[in-house]
């Protein structure tokens, strides 16, 4: 099953980076995963539009704004078969705490 992470490293005030650097040292598989890693806006965009088509689960490490962002790419995409996972590391993770 193919994997990928968009980890926005900005998000909770560099909290996600942590919180991904220490997912990455307790499940090692993580690091076979394709890794987005950014902080820039477009950026993101344009990796999440390039996403693999053999990505089954996309993992969001980040905040609201990275989850929303995350939907709204692979919805844009008619990417309906991706399962997505949410790491709260956002300021306010209000997505997470509903």
């Amino acid at each position: 099953m193919s994997v990928a992470v968009f980890v926005n490293p900005r998000a909770g005030g560099g909290r996600a980076a942590e919180i991904w650097s220490d997912l990455v040292d307790h499940e090692p598989r993580l690091a076979a995963a394709e890794i987005l890693l950014v902080d820039d806006l477009e950026a993101a965009i344009t990796r999440l539009d390039d996403l693999d088509a053999g990505v089954e689960r996309l993992i969001v490490v980040g905040g609201d704004g990275s989850a929303h962002l995350a939907v709204n790419r692979l919805r844009r995409a008619a990417r309906t078969a991706v399962a997505l996972g949410l790491v709260p590391a956002g300021t306010g993770s209000d997505l997470a705490r509903t």
